[in-house]
């Protein structure tokens, strides 16, 4: 304890009887002292918070790109893109999970092979589909639109460019146009996302656990 400041000038008895002093007490040492320790604890702890909603989010990304791949008879490859994970500075102790549910190009989810009535990918029959670069050297599975009014295929939404682009083979110019043949995620995604929510607080009770007596007793 330190005495910053006192009046407590008198010398007398009598005058410390009829007059009154006033002593201003400053704990700021011992109280950085002693505090110090709770203070470091507490860094600790938000840095284990964060570290383990960061991983309970990696954890429901990779369970649920495993899932949506076994459900669409995919590879996940094609998926990573789908579900990306950030996390914001501003708000420590919480996590994003980006999911893009467009559809996904049937090219991407296979090998193609074409048919009498069409293209297979992935044990997926497209009637009236055909595999073929039309622009570049990328293979996709296109088909007709008006040929889709009567088949109903998923298809997958493109970035139009205003500039013209360069036919692969000038023969497909009279099939225009054409739409890329896809595979719908949103349903089957948003289904598996609502089966993890009931298993989500436990894995972070979990994970939290095992990050707190980590950073406080080995780090």
């Amino acid at each position: 304890m330190a005495i910053s400041s006192s009046n407590f000038n008198q010398s007398g008895l009598r005058d410390r009887r009829n007059n009154a002093g006033t002593l201003t007490l400053n704990f700021d040492g011992a109280t950085q002292d002693l505090t110090s320790e709770l203070i470091s604890m507490n860094v600790k702890v938000t840095v284990a918070v964060n570290r383990a909603v960061k991983k309970t989010a990696q954890w429901l990304r990779t369970h649920s790109m495993r899932e949506l791949g076994k459900e669409l008879g995919i590879k996940q490859e094609p998926l990573k893109s789908r579900f990306v994970v950030g996390t914001n500075p501003k708000r420590p102790g919480e996590a994003n999970i980006w999911i893009g549910l467009l559809a996904i190009g049937a090219h991407l989810t296979g090998k193609a092979s074409q048919n009498q009535a069409g293209t297979k990918v992935a044990k997926r029959q497209y009637d009236g589909a055909f595999h073929k670069a039309v622009y570049g050297s990328e293979e996709k599975v296109y088909i007709r639109a008006r040929r889709n009014r009567v088949m109903q295929h998923d298809v997958v939404r493109e970035n139009r460019s205003r500039k013209p682009r360069t036919l692969s083979d000038p023969k497909l110019k009279g099939r225009f146009p054409l739409q890329v043949v896809g595979i719908d995620i949103e349903q089957p995604a948003e289904r598996i996302i609502q089966r993890f929510e009931s298993r989500i607080n436990q894995r972070y009770r979990e994970l939290l656990s095992h990050e707190l007596k980590y950073a406080l007793n080995i780090e």
